[in-house]
């Protein structure tokens, strides 16, 4: 939009680690609508949910949005973060220089995210982020892009395999994190 904000449908599961609020099930769904537009208000100031659609099982529900400032404008360039909600490994485990304790999870998990942009707008050309694999005993980590047209499509797997995380494997743990926090923060950039 022209106003840089975003309209979604947004379908997510209640048990996405990086979204806490979505665990809790007894919660009204004024609360809930309550603490899915306050989430997204933190990552995109001034947001608002526009409807709290319905659960599709148990575990899974839609919503819609309106992410304001979702778009940067430079000149004839829009940028956007194709990655809606972040992996926050680092800022939650890895700001300390050097680590005493081990790093616990508090279970193994598998995070798939899929985003579908249409793009409604006349551009002249598209830049992609980095694609990347990340494969090791600590997790997998993988972001794909893909574009017909005026559609891109996002798609990101993060898999935990460690449990816990020792003092010893610190610095490789960080390495990884920062790479991650790299990879997320990546840029869509629309040429108009």
């Amino acid at each position: 939009y022209e106003d840089l904000s975003m309209h979604g449908l947004i379908r997510s599961h209640r048990y996405n680690q990086f979204m806490p609020f979505l665990r809790y099930a007894s919660t009204s769904r004024e609360e809930h609508f309550k603490n899915i537009e306050s989430f997204w208000n933190s990552e995109f100031p001034g947001s608002h949910l526009l409807s709290l659609d319905h659960h599709i099982d148990r575990n899974m529900f839609e919503y819609r949005i309106k992410l304001n400032n979702f778009m940067q404008r430079s000149g004839s360039v829009l940028k956007f973060k194709p990655i809606l909600s972040r992996i926050k490994l680092y800022e939650q485990f890895c700001t300390a220089k050097e680590r005493k304790n081990e790093i616990l999870f508090d279970y193994p998990y598998t995070l798939k995210t899929f985003n579908i942009y249409n793009l409604d707008l006349n551009f002249k050309d598209m830049t992609l982020p980095d694609e990347k694999k990340i494969d090791n005993s600590f997790l997998f980590y993988q972001v794909k892009y893909k574009r017909k047209n005026k559609t891109v499509k996002v798609e990101r797997i993060f898999k935990s395999k460690k449990m816990k995380i020792l003092p010893a494997e610190y610095q490789k743990f960080k390495k990884l994190c920062i790479e991650i926090e790299r990879l997320e923060n990546q840029l869509i950039e629309v040429k108009r």
